[in-house]
């Protein structure tokens, strides 16, 4: 697959086709409870995580399990699978992006790995953390020792706050073209092993 390359960096991307062997999808419920006292009761929430693992056999016969977690993605045993892999040098490992489905002739996106992705392009590394830290410092120091300290003190927070809203304005941008890229890619004619049956 082509890589992806945006502001400077880039990302390798490879997939790993095969059929799907055994798919077991099963639902965990996580219960908390917060507050409560003498005269009122706590108050009880409940999480329910989709857990989804399946096995995919290659065309060599190795076979490879994918266990997801917050993901209910609709396959059945037979078809056909692609798993989309993404890596950069910022990252120790290859992170799964995108699961497409041939017969079907769709695909699925794993929002939290494709966002990881995309913020990898505005990570800061170790000096500008430190830059950023010290002149942060510096500013608060003047606020708090210069009259009407608090007028700067305001423009910090209205200014950090400036950087996250950029920060995640451009993140979002990164994960509109990256998934672009992706769905660019995408070609669902038979791909090399593949066989259609009955009814797919």
């Amino acid at each position: 697959m082509k890589p992806f390359s945006y502001l400077g960096k880039t990302v390798a991307l490879s997939e790993l086709q095969g059929s799907v062997i055994s798919s077991q999808k099963r639902n965990e419920t996580k219960i908390q409870s917060s507050g409560g006292s003498n005269v009122s009761a706590p108050t009880i929430t409940s999480t329910v995580t989709t857990k989804h693992e399946f096995w995919i056999r290659t065309d060599s016969g190795q076979d490879h399990s994918v266990q997801l977690s917050g993901e209910d993605i609709p396959i059945a045993e037979g078809q056909r699978l692609g798993l989309v892999s993404a890596e950069m040098a910022s990252i120790s490992a290859p992170v799964l992006v995108q699961v497409i489905n041939y017969n079907a002739r769709s695909s699925h996106f794993l929002n939290a790995s494709v966002n990881r992705i995309a913020a990898q392009f505005y990570q800061w590394n170790s000096t500008q953390k430190r830059s950023f830290g010290a002149a942060l410092l510096a500013s608060l120091v003047v606020a708090m020792v210069i009259s009407n300290g608090w007028v700067l003190l305001v423009a910090l927070i209205v200014w950090f706050l400036y950087k996250v809203f950029r920060w995640y304005r451009d993140v979002g941008k990164a994960t509109r073209e990256f998934v672009r890229h992706l769905n660019g890619q995408l070609e669902f004619s038979k791909p090399p092993g593949f066989v259609e049956k009955a009814g797919q």
